[in-house]
């Protein structure tokens, strides 16, 4: 049987888009702060399956003004947190040079 070569990976920034907060340092002060993001969600009684009434919203949500209509038209909400979280502290994290969205 062939060995599988080691593969390795270098983590040079991290960030989040999180009920927690926006940038690292604000979600790290409310995780030490034993804050919870988590909270009644009464919009939901509208769905009589579903088991759960709670949910971690992320307020305060916006984008900045480079993402176009263009560029954010097929974007979900989600992908949207997740581009902007990578692009902007993890990617500030890593010191590389910017790179303008298409």
């Amino acid at each position: 049987m062939a060995s599988i070569p080691a593969r390795r990976v270098v983590v040079v920034g991290m960030a989040g888009v999180t009920s927690l907060g926006q940038s690292w340092e604000e979600i790290e002060r409310n995780l030490k702060a034993g804050a919870s993001g988590v909270q009644r969600m009464p919009e939901w009684e509208r769905y009589a399956d579903l088991l759960t009434r709670l949910g971690a919203p992320v307020v305060n949500f916006t984008l900045p003004p480079h993402y176009t209509r263009k560029t954010t038209r097929t974007m979900g909400r989600v992908a949207q947190m997740a581009v902007r979280a990578t692009e902007g502290p993890a990617l500030a994290a890593t010191r590389l040079p910017p790179v303008p969205l298409p």
